[in-house]
């Protein structure tokens, strides 16, 4: 005899667990994700020694960093997905264009907060360290998890 059973056969309280612990698990990934940025930011910025009013501004930061990146990396996938479609790049210098275009926008978003926040002073030695180290990790983050390779010329 089988176990499955229809989810109309569920009982209330069942679905509600089960609904709540799909969420405490999504809640739960965002929160490990964002300590992940604001623990790396905080030890990043402290390795380059550079200078934050507080622990709040540091928090704002890396939330506006989190969101203007979202943004960020959609520009990327399109500009690196358009150039992969039109077979503008070969495949052996597809990782240090990804990494370009990751460090343009890296650069662009850090130096835009760097501008807007006053708590938060960034050096343009750290600028272009903290830019050029977050698009290596982007690149060997998503060439790691990449499946397929970008397409040769014919």
């Amino acid at each position: 005899m089988s176990d499955d059973r229809n989810t109309k056969e569920l009982n209330i309280s069942l679905k509600i667990l089960i609904i709540c612990l799909f969420v405490l698990l999504i809640a739960g990934t965002i929160l490990f994700v964002f300590s992940l940025y604001y623990l790396g930011m905080a030890g990043l910025f402290t390795l380059l020694g550079i200078s934050y009013d507080s622990l709040r501004s540091l928090f704002l930061f890396v939330i506006l960093y989190f969101v203007l990146s979202f943004f960020g990396d959609i520009l990327a996938k399109t500009i690196l997905g358009l150039a992969i479609t039109t077979n503008k790049i070969a495949e052996h210098k597809y990782m240090p264009f990804s990494f370009f275009v990751y460090f343009v926008i890296n650069w662009a978003v850090i130096s835009s907060l760097n501008f807007i926040m006053d708590s938060i002073n960034i050096d343009w030695p750290a600028l272009i360290v903290l830019s050029a180290f977050i698009a290596a990790v982007e690149v060997a983050l998503s060439s790691y998890f990449q499946t397929d390779k970008p397409p040769t010329k014919k």
